[in-house]
């Protein structure tokens, strides 16, 4: 019997769009990000489960926005520069995918004007473990402007690096 190895991928992309207070799109963009060290220990932490793990890891339940354009590092653990950070809206899986909506109203935060370059998913209100981050063009929320964030992430098989096909070498009596 012969089988080939596949491995796997994470994909995720935000979707970041600015409303006005009449209802019209400002701004916007859409951007993928990278899942760093901090989130792939969050995945494993998940798929071993909280009675397996000591160490367990909360799933992120909040979104942090900021106003730094570094690049990202898979060692980031926090936004450059965090402005505001929200609990979800909603979070809705739909068979590989996982949709997570977080909108930032009028005066969150507030601030006249809120120039956002980096977004991030969390597991705490307050420091936690960040689970990706991704910097863009610089988006400008007015304190009368509504933000919305939504965040996919989807998990697929992919051709692994190992790529090869094998045999089953067990001896057949």
């Amino acid at each position: 019997m012969k089988f080939k190895e596949k491995g796997y991928a994470i994909e995720g992309k935000f979707d970041i769009t600015v409303i006005d207070k009449y209802g019209n799109i400002k701004q916007h963009i859409t951007n993928h990000n990278r899942v760093v060290d901090g989130g792939l220990e969050l995945i494993a932490s998940l798929i071993a489960g909280e009675d397996n793990d000591p160490q367990y890891i909360s799933r992120p339940t909040y979104c942090g926005i900021g106003a730094d354009n570094k690049s990202v590092e898979s060692t980031d653990t926090a936004l450059g520069n965090e402005l505001y950070r929200k609990a979800f809206d909603t979070v809705v899986r739909t068979n590989n995918n996982v949709e997570f909506t977080t909108t930032f109203l009028p005066a969150e935060p507030d601030l006249q004007r809120c120039r956002v370059q980096e977004v991030a998913l969390f597991n705490a209100n307050v420091d936690g473990v960040m689970f990706n981050r991704c910097v863009f063009s610089q988006i400008n929320k007015y304190v009368d402007d509504m933000l919305i964030i939504k965040y996919t992430l989807t998990l697929n098989a992919s051709d692994s690096p190992y790529d090869e096909e094998w045999e089953d070498e067990t001896p057949t009596p």
